[in-house]
């Protein structure tokens, strides 16, 4: 004996004539594929108890001092080893083995039909973003929605600019408030399970018209063939990105941070992320040595939308 038992027929099967030889039975169906888009969860708040209703909307929990210490080890590497503990941790964390953790500008080409470069808002002409020498495609309806929103962006945090303001407020002193850009800026661009040319617009657009001279964004290289996303590059390219860094999670903070052979290290980091990456900006900041700025620990994106019941839906979603 082998120490199993084989368990005995159902009253299904003896009635429908099925054996309980194993050898006979019938071939199992073969299991789903795995579904890995995004799926909104929805809830009707009517048909809940209050304690149910409660549960719901409860808000995540960030313990900092237990994520803070999980990120310290992949910051301590990144300081030690610099290029080569991005290599590792990006093979580790998102299954791609990079030849360079930086990729440098340009990152978009428009070619017109007769082989000639030409104008990137022509819509005549063929264009393909760039990945140091990978030319990756692009959608052209997709661009075009990208150079609308970067249009309307743009006019919004231009007219934001004020002037230098000088006021002598008694007979020898003048005060005066000048706004000045900061120098080199690090833009987080979460990858992974969804491609945000939307946090790159909104990120890239402010420093782009505040006048910062370095503009460097991080985020995730796709899994597969190891490039950044279409949409990214085309965003990196209309801000004037002077750099991508291609690593995401708390690795790609403590690049920014500190610095590495390639990567430039920054005066301020801006950008939202997951625990590892809001832990990672936390602790960065409050590093004496880093000596680098943060916008926020950023927390879970909370959406609340109300409609008419004849609304249409689709278009809300």
């Amino acid at each position: 004996m082998n120490g199993t038992t084989q368990p005995s027929p159902t009253a299904e099967q003896l009635t429908n004539g099925h054996s309980s030889n194993p050898a006979e039975a019938p071939t199992p169906a073969p299991a789903p594929a795995k579904d890995d888009r995004i799926r909104m969860r929805s809830v009707t708040l009517n048909g809940l108890s209050a304690t149910e209703r409660s549960k719901v909307l409860q808000r995540p929990v960030l313990k900092s001092d237990d994520m803070i210490s999980k990120v310290r080890p992949i910051v301590d590497l990144v300081r030690k080893d610099g290029d080569k503990a991005l290599k590792e941790l990006t093979a580790k964390f998102d299954k791609v083995e990079l030849d360079s953790v930086v990729i440098r500008p340009p990152f978009f080409s428009a070619t017109s039909a007769n082989g000639v470069n030409g104008d990137s808002s022509s819509s005549a002409s063929t264009s393909y973003c760039l990945d140091g020498k990978t030319a990756v495609s692009i959608d052209p309806k997709v661009r075009e929605a990208i150079d609308t929103a970067y249009a309307n962006v743009k006019k919004f945090h231009a007219a934001q600019l004020t002037a230098p303001l000088s006021i002598e407020t008694m007979p020898g002193v003048t005060c005066q408030r000048i706004a000045k850009p900061i120098s080199r800026v690090g833009l987080y661009v979460p990858g992974g399970t969804a491609i945000l040319p939307s946090t790159a617009l909104m990120l890239g657009v402010p420093a782009q018209v505040a006048g910062c001279s370095e503009i460097v964004l991080a985020t995730p290289p796709r899994r597969g063939d190891g490039t950044v996303s279409p949409e990214v590059l085309y965003v990196a390219h209309l801000v004037g990105a002077t750099g991508i860094v291609k690593a995401g999670g708390a690795q790609a903070i403590a690049a920014l941070a500190y610095g590495t052979h390639a990567v430039g290290k920054v005066d301020k980091i801006f950008g939202p992320g997951n625990q590892w990456v809001t832990a990672a900006k936390m602790m960065v900041q409050n590093d004496s040595e880093a000596n680098v700025a943060i916008d926020m620990p950023a927390g879970p994106s909370e959406v609340l939308v109300r409609v008419l019941l004849f609304f249409y839906f689709d278009y809300i979603g």
